[in-house]
């Protein structure tokens, strides 16, 4: 038996308290239980022909009714704006978003590596902003393309990704951003087997689509979340359009990496759902969180496969 005692001063100024004993095993267990128990002690009804909270009385709380006021606080949102849950008062640097910066200095780390290496080899020679790649790098999947290709993609990371970080931390974030990059990779050697991959971008497609994540989970606890969905669903049109127009209207052979770019997106929004917090629970999101986590996993085991037993399509 667990007993919360509640203390209150008499009408004579007296000290008092009151205690309440909850057994319910599944009302003790629910998420909302914290939060909603001060408003369900101050609608307990007092003792007849006494004053409210006038001395000590036994008080009976129905469990059955209990747990149903509970289950229906849980499962369906005030209209009224619940401040401790408002996703922007989550927003702090503690601990401090250090994660985007480490990867973005280890990116442009090797960035002017094989810059250098480029400029002094006779084979090259030069670096503008479209190229070349450094196709001899021993970071097959992570040599940098350009400088160009560099500055979208460090602008775009430290913007998102920070963001993320300072509700996030730094840890999830980490999680997303890796688990792009490997989807990533897994996706290009599926539908595009023939590209060599350069820089970020997978990385960098698995932070945008985890803003989409965290709205799917926290829509009610943001302000104004379409705003989020109309920049995702803009940015998705104009990539998506452009990889049809290049390959289907105008015919030209582009390197990029299209299938990377899709396989970063798709590991961004799933794991996103799986790490992200999410300020409250609702038995829709338990079962979605569910089902992401397991398309992720048959996403991943397929894609391995795939390189296991059909290494006769890879160069």
């Amino acid at each position: 038996m667990i007993v919360f005692t509640q203390k209150f001063s008499t009408e004579d100024g007296q000290r008092a308290q009151q205690d309440l004993p909850l057994m319910h095993s599944e009302v003790m267990s629910s998420r909302s239980f914290p939060r909603l128990l001060p408003r369900m002690i101050s609608e307990l009804p007092t003792a007849p022909d006494e004053p409210p909270m006038s001395k000590t009385m036994p008080l009976s709380i129905s469990l059955h009714d209990l747990s149903d006021k509970i289950e229906e606080e849980e499962y369906y949102i005030e209209d009224e704006e619940d401040e401790d849950l408002a996703y922007n008062d989550h927003y702090n640097c503690f601990p401090p978003p250090i994660f985007m910066f480490c990867i973005t200095m280890a990116e442009l780390g090797f960035f002017i590596y094989h810059t250098r290496k480029l400029l002094n080899d006779p084979k090259y020679g030069y670096v503008n902003k479209y190229g070349p790649a450094p196709l001899d790098s021993r970071l097959k999947y992570d040599p940098r393309k350009s400088y160009m290709h560099i500055i979208n993609n460090v602008v775009i990371q430290i913007v998102l990704g920070v963001l993320l970080e300072m509700v996030h931390k730094w840890w999830r974030v980490l999680a997303i951003y890796f688990a792009g990059v490997l989807f990533g990779s897994l996706a290009t050697s599926i539908a595009e087997p023939f590209n060599y991959l350069a820089g970020a971008s997978a990385g960098v497609y698995a932070l945008i689509a985890a803003h989409l994540s965290t709205v799917i989970l926290n829509w009610n606890e943001m302000e104004y979340p379409w705003i989020r969905v109309l920049l995702f669903v803009a940015f998705l049109f104009h990539d998506a359009g452009t990889a049809f127009y290049i390959t289907f209207v105008t015919g030209e052979t582009t390197n990029v990496g299209y299938a990377c770019h899709l396989g970063g997106a798709v590991a961004g929004l799933l794991v996103g759902i799986h790490v992200l917090k999410n300020l409250q629970w609702r038995k829709w999101e338990e079962i979605l969180w569910y089902f992401c986590s397991v398309l992720c996993i048959l996403l991943f085991a397929f894609a391995v496969l795939w390189n296991i037993f059909r290494a006769d399509l890879f160069p």
